[in-house]
């Protein structure tokens, strides 16, 4: 009667391992939902929107390029003008050489003159080439600082994504003059935002006036 019982018994127990292990089964092979995901979702998405040319120019790193660029600038103008002096001084000896007849000191003269135009030809390019360089340098430096604090910013507020917005300047369309108005309007990343203005949307923010 024990062993009929004991048999029973461990045929019960198969039975109800298999139940489990079918169960098991099913659990792990179906797509589970993910509840951190769904209640996010249901929250809504929160997007930023950066006017990212207004924040660089309000931005300390761009005052302080500004004033190097212009100290630059202010340099290489002072030395084409220095050049150009010394080039119209060249010219007055030329002609007053020939006037007086001096044929070698004309010469000599001409020779000057055509040396320090063509020291003044490769000097704009040079100056063309540097200050180009320079632009491109201090434009980086001044996006990699904002975009820093964009980031910074969004990831403090909580933002989901971050979306460049501009300015179109209505004064400058004209009748879509040359295309420019309406080239540019086709490549803004963001046409419409309701709300966006009188702080009545709740998922899109313009963070532009807090990035410093």
């Amino acid at each position: 009667m024990n062993r009929i019982l004991a048999s029973v018994g461990l045929a019960a127990l198969a039975a109800v391992a298999g139940l489990a292990g079918s169960a098991i089964h099913q659990h792990f092979s179906q797509p589970q939902e993910v509840h951190a995901q769904s209640v996010r979702a249901e929250k809504g998405i929160r997007i930023a929107l950066l006017n990212l040319e207004a924040a660089a120019r309000k931005s300390s790193k761009f005052t302080d390029l500004k004033v190097k660029w212009d100290e630059t600038q202010k340099a290489m103008k002072d030395e084409t003008e220095r050049l150009q002096a010394d080039l119209e001084k060249l010219k007055l000896e030329v002609r007053a050489a020939q006037a007086a007849g001096d044929i070698e000191l004309a010469m000599t003269a001409q020779a000057q003159h055509s040396a320090l135009q063509e020291t003044m030809e490769v000097t704009r390019k040079q100056q063309g080439a540097y200050l180009q360089s320079l632009l491109n340098q201090y434009q980086k430096d001044v996006l990699v600082e904002v975009m820093a604090k964009a980031e910074e910013y969004c990831k403090k507020e909580g933002f989901d994504l971050l979306l460049q917005d501009y300015t179109l300047d209505a004064t400058e369309a004209g009748f879509f003059s040359g295309g420019a108005y309406a080239e540019t309007l086709m490549n803004k990343p963001v046409l419409y935002a309701p709300g966006l203005k009188d702080l009545k949307n709740a998922y899109v923010v313009d963070i532009t006036g807090a990035i410093n």
